[in-house]
């Protein structure tokens, strides 16, 4: 790639005598004498700290071999500036004498760019195939390395290095980490599955119910399944089959429960689907998944407006179960109940930490969640979101290659997944997903296209979801903001139809504010399918990588800040590309569904033995 005046070289290491500086220098020196004019706008940064003396050490080195003004000693450089160095070179070059692990290795590879490495079995056990090898000592092997490296077989090896990276990640070293802890702890076996795994019951709803959590849970059961026994408890009238997995109603849980080395209870905000799995956690506690952390709406709306509670006060213990755990806030809460008057404190007081301090373990997808019920009290863990990506969730390789635009679906042709969605193949779609209600700013999204349609942009905003909040009139949105004829609301669409409303717009804005504490579904969907995505600066939202998103402020600014953002994606069509791949490589890092599935497993085990030993 272009850098200073032409390509780069990068050596990453230090004067240590393992690291190899002066064999690198000779090999780059080879390189330039063999190569002559092919590899005259070729330099090398060597990247290490140096005190004077080692500077002048140094510098007299690259004297004596010809190469002044080739290569620079860059000295200490931060990790932010290191990754620039990383993702600008064009080859790098690790001919080290001996490494316990050779995490640049990893690291070069991870940026995609062509590695040239000595042949050692460690290296090798990193860099596999994707990466070219050559004896450290021979100072012409290194530079003929080189010199591939630099031609188009290394820019070939683009996709291998990516995939091969893939495998390496903190995550698993993480859960590597805590399996060996367990293990020096001289923690019990668990009890086993026929199968050899965990017997788990995975209370939740289920496809075909129109629920972001009975596809979540549909997609880490199905990668759950070749190692556990896994037990489905729902109260979908016809779930979903899904291969060696048994479906039970929530009715026959109470009598099994004992059956299970590990349960775990799916909690949301929505009535209709999770009344009955919070009484079952509530009473019979395991390992809660909160996919919201405020869940006093839900709490009300399940229990205190019941229409049997009037007649049977029964029908309100959960309800005041969890208000009496609340302290003095839930107990003003119990006294409004008593006497019949006033509203709820919904926002105020998010009723997640009584039920999360009651489980054996909560589950959250955010950081920010979890510090904030670890500081109610409960033992928190964090499992990311998840979603498969689009169309190759299981292969590494088809993370998007950024030299290959064929490689993020769709992207070579914008129009073509609008065939046959009735939706304008010549405007810019800003998509928003999921179920509307008043926390999804829906009228922010709708300001902000109406005023780059004001401006003479073919912006047409599309909301691909049911509105579900009375709160919210679509019709009065869209004239309020000059949208009659540019504004599309789908309804509740089946998973064939969100995927391909997904490949067809430009953008994706998934706005949140206040928030219950949820991690959207839709979002991470998005991310999967490359899209550039559009956040709220807020909690769990704030905390994701600026790399994968961009974001926006809830205040007066809001509105301007949207508009500003849509119309620079709009205008500069390469950002709006790479912000997408960007998203959809964190999905394959961090949160696809094999990764998610091993955090699972591992927090399960916990439990597990933690229950044995008890």
């Amino acid at each position: 790639m272009a850098t200073r005046e032409g390509r780069r070289v990068l050596f990453v290491g230090g004067f240590d005598p393992r690291k190899n500086m002066d064999g690198a220098l000779l090999a780059f020196a080879a390189l330039c004498r063999r190569e002559g004019a092919a590899v005259a706008d070729l330099s090398m940064d060597v990247v290490c700290a140096a005190d004077p003396a080692s500077r002048r050490t140094f510098e007299e080195r690259c004297r004596e071999l010809g190469l002044t003004g080739r290569v620079r000693l860059t000295g200490f450089v931060p990790d932010a500036e290191l990754g620039r160095l990383y993702r600008d070179s064009s080859v790098f070059f690790f001919p080290s004498l001996a490494e316990g692990f050779g995490l640049p290795v990893a690291e070069a590879m991870a940026c995609g760019v062509p590695v040239v490495a000595s042949d050692l079995p460690v290296l090798r056990e990193i860099g596999g195939d994707a990466v070219l090898y050559a004896d450290p000592a021979d100072a012409e092997a290194l530079a003929g390395a080189l010199a591939t490296a630099l031609g188009p077989a290394g820019a070939a090896r683009r996709p291998a290095l990516l995939a091969r990276a893939a495998a390496f990640s903190w995550f698993d070293a993480g859960l590597a980490y805590r399996d060996a802890f367990d293990r020096a702890a001289g923690r019990r076996r668990l009890p086993a599955s026929a199968g050899g795994g965990l017997r788990i019951a995975w209370l939740s709803p289920w496809p075909p119910q129109p629920s972001g959590i009975a596809d979540y849970s549909r997609t880490v059961v199905a990668a759950l399944r070749p190692r556990h026994a896994v037990t489905v408890f729902t109260d979908a009238p016809e779930p979903e089959p899904l291969d060696g997995v048994a479906f039970r109603p929530f009715a026959d849980f109470p009598g099994r429960a004992g059956g299970f080395d590990a349960v775990v209870h799916h909690v949301g905000n929505n009535v209709a689907f999770h009344r009955d799995i919070y009484r079952l956690a509530w009473d019979h506690p395991g390992v809660v998944v909160l996919h919201d952390t405020n869940i006093h709406p839900f709490l009300h709306h399940a229990f205190e407006r019941d229409p049997r509670a009037a007649a049977d006060p029964s029908v309100l213990e959960p309800y005041l179960a969890a208000l009496r755990d609340s302290g003095p806030a839930g107990a003003a809460e119990i006294e409004r109940i008593r006497g019949g008057y006033g509203e709820p404190d919904l926002l105020g007081l998010p009723l997640g930490a009584p039920l999360a301090r009651r489980s054996r373990l909560t589950v959250v997808h955010s950081r920010w969640a979890a510090d904030t019920l670890e500081g109610e009290g409960a033992a928190v863990r964090v499992v990311p979101m998840c979603a498969p990506l689009l169309p190759d969730a299981a292969d590494p390789a088809a993370v998007p290659d950024a030299a290959d635009p064929a490689a993020v679906p769709d992207a070579a042709d914008p129009a073509g997944p609008r065939a046959g969605l009735g939706l304008p193949g010549d405007a810019f779609l800003v998509g928003l997903f999921g179920n509307v209600n008043g926390l999804k700013r829906l009228p922010s999204a709708a300001a902000a296209c109406g005023r780059l349609r004001a401006e003479g942009y073919p912006v047409h905003l599309v909301v691909v979801g049911a509105v579900n909040d009375p709160g919210v009139d679509f019709r009065r949105i869209v004239a309020d903001h000059g949208l009659e004829g540019h504004a599309t609301l789908t309804g509740y669409v089946d998973d064939a139809a969100f995927d391909a409303h997904l490949r067809a717009v430009d953008v994706v804005v998934n706005l949140r504010y206040p928030s219950m504490g949820e991690s959207s579904a839709s979002l991470f969907r998005a991310f999967a399918a490359a899209k550039p995505c559009l956040v709220t600066a807020h909690r769990q939202f704030a905390e994701l990588p600026d790399r994968v998103c961009w974001k926006a402020g809830h205040g007066p600014e809001e509105v301007a800040q949207l508009t500003a953002l849509i119309r620079l994606l709009l205008e500069e069509p390469p950002l709006r590309t790479q912000l997408g791949r960007n998203a959809r490589r964190f999905v394959a890092g961090y949160a696809a569904p094999a990764a998610v599935a091993r955090a699972y497993e591992a927090l399960l085990a916990a439990a597990a033995r933690e229950s044995v030993a008890g």
